[in-house]
């Protein structure tokens, strides 16, 4: 066979091989007609959206619409974020396919849009606990070309989308609860009394010296030993939970072997009583306003704009405490082990020996054994 016929064979082959790859290439392609919408779940009005439901690789989250705001119900129902929770509402509402991938229920698992493969599982649902709509979210394919792909599909659909991009927040259940539980600024802490079963200490500020932490009695021959003490002291500028739970009969049989109070200078005391369960350390927090001063506005006299923002500060700090109590009365916050440590020290950790000074040897000349100045002495003879 000649040179040139082979050459033909030749090109012919290839383009039977390009019009096969061609032919299963759009045999797996959605039909042209198929459009990709500008948002995976458009037109869902915020207002009838009662609940929402997220299972992660977690655990499942419940947002549930109460009064103005959310709570969480897999914690109790306990006050959700407004403003986390109205972002959550966005970036479902702002999803962006980019091209429909497959609309072939048999690649759902493989595309991570499944029952158990998928990143997240989202359904918001209405008033009568009926679901309005959701979608399944990819986990984001960093080994595709172009820096990773995501892929989502609406829960009640077979096709699968890639999407323009992915914004779509990474979630877990304490993004929607106000962690911070006390922040006392320092310089209003005026005293702190740690309780446990090893004793009971107090330290405070010095009366001549508002900068100076002490013991209220300190042991004789005993010294703060470093820092810890302000540690402790200051331990409620700051105070974060990493978890809450409803305040139930199981809890209750927590032994709470230690006791916190922290007195601040607007008369507020914060009480924490602490217990561990296992190698987790759980809190109840209560506040009171001890100052119980009626305040009185005088009629008939004008009060000066100082003595007005006394009364204002005093009002707002009595209101405070009232809200915190009522707020925290039924939960029991977990805490961290550290932030533990600051709340249930021993007043044996925070001391040490004072070092007794050496006698200082007397400064001066030593007589010899024989004085020059002795007329007696041999030398002068």
């Amino acid at each position: 066979m000649s040179n040139k016929k082979l050459g033909i064979l030749a090109t012919i082959a290839c383009v039977m091989i390009f019009w096969a790859v061609a032919q299963s290439y759009i045999a797996n392609r959605p039909a042209v007609g198929d459009e990709v919408p500008g948002y995976l779940i458009g037109g869902v009005e915020i207002d009838n959206i009662a609940s929402i439901r997220i299972v992660t690789k977690e655990e499942p989250i419940r947002l549930i619409r109460q009064g103005k705001g959310f709570v969480l119900g897999n914690r109790g129902d306990y006050p959700a974020k407004t403003g986390e929770v109205n972002n959550l509402i966005a970036s479902c509402l702002d999803i962006k396919p980019a091209e429909l991938i497959t609309d072939n229920k048999e690649n759902h698992e493989a595309l991570g849009v499944s029952e158990g493969k998928a990143r997240y599982v989202v359904t918001l649902f209405d008033k009568d606990a009926n679901p309005i709509t959701g979608f399944y979210l990819s986990e984001r394919d960093y080994d595709a070309p172009g820096g990773g792909n995501t892929y989502a599909r609406k829960l009640d659909e077979d096709k699968v989308y890639r999407l323009k991009d992915d914004t779509f927040p990474y979630i877990n259940t304490m993004d929607y609860v106000e962690q911070e539980l006390i922040k006392a600024e320092r310089t209003d802490i005026q005293r702190v009394t740690v309780t446990s079963p090893d004793g009971a200490y107090t330290l405070q500020r010095d009366k001549e010296d508002q900068d100076k932490i002490i013991l209220a009695t300190m042991p004789e021959g005993k010294k703060f030993k470093g820092s810890d003490y302000k540690t402790v002291f200051e331990a409620l500028s700051s105070l974060r939970f990493d978890d809450v739970k409803s305040f139930t009969e199981d809890m209750k049989k927590l032994e709470f072997t230690t006791t916190y109070v922290c007195e601040l200078k607007d008369s507020t005391v914060y009480t924490l009583k602490i217990a561990k369960n296992e190698e987790k350390y759980w809190i109840q927090a209560a506040a009171e306003f001890t100052d119980k001063t009626p305040v009185t506005m005088t009629r008939g006299q004008t009060e000066s704009e100082e003595e007005l923002k006394k009364k204002e500060a005093r009002l707002l700090a009595e209101e405070k405490a009232q809200k915190f109590a009522q707020m925290h009365k039924n939960w029991l916050y977990e805490i961290s082990s550290y932030k533990a440590d600051n709340l249930t020290k021993k007043l044996s950790d925070l001391l040490e020996d004072e070092k007794k000074e050496e006698p200082k040897p007397e400064t001066g000349a030593t007589p010899s054994d024989t004085d020059i100045s002795d007329p007696n002495s041999p030398s002068v003879r």
